[in-house]
């Protein structure tokens, strides 16, 4: 039988997961706070 504890931490962290994505997309989206994603030509991504 499955531990209903580790069932609902893993759901959690999957909300958080889901909500950290938006926060990052949302600001970009919606050009409200541009600091957070401004792109830098410098940047390299990896």
């Amino acid at each position: 039988m499955p531990d209903p504890t580790f069932d609902g931490a893993i759901k959690a962290i999957g909300a958080l997961e889901i909500l950290a994505a938006i926060g990052l997309v949302l600001p970009w989206a919606t050009g409200i706070a541009p600091v957070l994603t401004r792109w830098r030509r410098w940047a390299r991504c990896c």
